[in-house]
């Protein structure tokens, strides 16, 4: 199947599903003209948008989350409220949670990036490019036990880890989370992770 066949097999699909009935309500995910109804060739719009071919300008209210893109859970919402309209439609699915990287020790003593700033439910992975350094979380060297390397337990004496280890913590509440390499926190071996809350579906 060639790679024109697949929209077009897609395409066929949306219209045989839009044969049954198309949706009229106001503010629908994939309403383009604001017209209040999502049509075929609202969907036709957003396929195109999101294979490239067309900018997110030709169909704003396609972009959900407002992006830049448009994604097949777009689409997919955009179709359910051509189907059901605005009342009956499904929600857009919770964004994928996300796992950043961070280098401990891959330049001197550091943390590669030295401050990140992530969603609520994501996850940061400490990666060690070079050995005899933790991930502890606190301040001014001193330990809160929120997190830290090699497993969550006994932060403030917490042993360090060897070059090729790795350390992953989930961050379930938004705030500001400093943290430091113990043995070398007096040279400033600083992070800190900035946890936002999650973005609105």
């Amino acid at each position: 199947m060639s790679s024109h066949s697949i929209p077009m097999l897609f395409l066929g699909v949306l219209t045989v599903l839009l044969c049954a009935g198309v949706a009229t309500a106001q503010s629908c995910p994939g309403d383009c003209d604001g017209s209040g109804d999502v049509t075929v060739n609202e969907l036709i719009v957003m396929v195109n948008i999101a294979l490239g071919s067309a900018p997110v300008s030709d169909c704003p209210a396609g972009d959900a989350d407002d992006n830049g893109v448009i994604s097949i859970n777009e689409v997919i919402a955009a179709v359910n409220a051509a189907l059901n309209g605005c009342t009956g439609v499904a929600p857009t699915p919770t964004p994928m949670a996300t796992t950043h990287m961070v280098l401990v020790g891959a330049e001197g003593f550091s943390f590669s990036p030295p401050s990140l700033t992530i969603q609520v439910g994501d996850t940061v992975q400490w990666s060690w490019s070079s050995s005899g350094h933790t991930v502890t979380s606190g301040s001014q060297c001193s330990a809160d036990g929120q997190f830290c390397s090699p497993s969550d337990s006994n932060c403030a004496s917490a042993p360090t880890s060897n070059r090729d280890a790795t350390y992953s913590h989930t961050f379930s509440t938004a705030g500001t989370f400093p943290y430091f390499c113990i043995p070398h926190c007096g040279f400033g071996m600083v992070g800190t992770i900035v946890v936002e809350p999650a973005a609105a579906p």
